[in-house]
């Protein structure tokens, strides 16, 4: 935090955003460059956005934990309701929509 004299605030800040993942954008770089390694870019992201519960608040915690207090149990919950939660809705819906209202008949 020390290293380029940015106040405590302004360096949490970026520390934090360093902690979270961003891997979503490289789905689409990589179908764009090879389509062939899109399913393993997506299996990646998905991953790197499930492990994102638990790792950011840790590595937030270690990182940014000695100069300002941070509630490691609180970002768990927002991320989980942020996060997780519309994902795993929305896959449930994707299964069962199409049960109860037939195939999408969108072009």
């Amino acid at each position: 935090m020390t290293l380029f004299g940015l106040p405590t605030s302004s360096a949490a800040g970026i520390m934090l955003t360093s902690c979270v993942s961003g891997a979503q954008l490289s789905n689409y770089a990589t179908f764009l460059t090879d389509p062939q390694m899109a399913p393993l870019s997506i299996v990646m992201t998905a991953l790197s956005t499930a492990t994102a519960v638990f790792i950011t608040p840790i590595l937030t915690l270690l990182l940014i934990g000695k100069k300002l207090p941070v509630d490691v149990k609180g970002m768990i919950s927002n991320i989980l309701q942020i996060v997780i939660a519309p994902v795993a809705g929305g896959l449930l819906l994707n299964r069962h929509a199409e049960q109860s209202f037939g195939p999408c008949s969108c072009k």
